[in-house]
């Protein structure tokens, strides 16, 4: 008979720790702390390099984000929705550069959101893309595309006002 007995969990062992206190520590005087910028599109840049078979979005912005999403058409019928990821971020918390490549595909149904679209370079989608703040709600967004303003009526993406031409933002 074993005369041996332990605390376990699961079979595993528990081992008892006492007497063990934490306590919050200060910051030291030289650390700063962030408090960012709300998020605000400042910059955008989007293009497709028939040599590349790749459509590029560059979205710089005013504050952290927590990334942003694309939504492609051509007919409102088929829309394509994508995520976009910050790629560099101000350590201060006043910039943050987004960032999307999508590789282009003949056939819709083997388009991979985030990473490829149907869309070749020869066709001018619409497009809305959105940025997120750190809570995740929307902080900005722009339309384009020869009916951009088409985009208030679809239901399934958000509401988006701002029109982006390629003149500036």
């Amino acid at each position: 008979m074993d005369t041996n007995r332990h605390a376990t969990i699961g079979g595993l062992p528990l081992l008892l720790i006492g007497g063990c206190i934490l306590s919050a520590t200060p910051l030291p005087d030289d650390v700063q702390t962030v408090d960012p910028l709300p998020p605000r599109i400042t910059e955008v840049a989007w293009s497709c390099d028939a040599d590349l078979e790749r459509w590029r979005l560059d979205i710089n912005c005013e504050g952290w984000t927590n990334g942003g999403r694309l939504y492609l058409t051509d007919d409102f019928s088929y829309i394509e929705e994508h995520a976009i990821k910050s790629r560099k971020a101000s350590a201060d918390g006043s910039a943050d550069e987004l960032r999307l490549d999508l590789s282009l595909t003949t056939d819709w149904r083997e388009v991979i959101s985030g990473s490829s679209t149907a869309f070749n370079c020869n066709q001018d989608p619409e497009g809305l893309f959105v940025v997120y703040d750190r809570a995740n709600e929307i902080a900005d967004c722009r339309t384009f595309g020869t009916d951009a303003g088409s985009w208030s009526s679809q239901t399934a993406v958000p509401e988006c006002t701002n029109q982006w031409e390629d003149t500036g933002i």
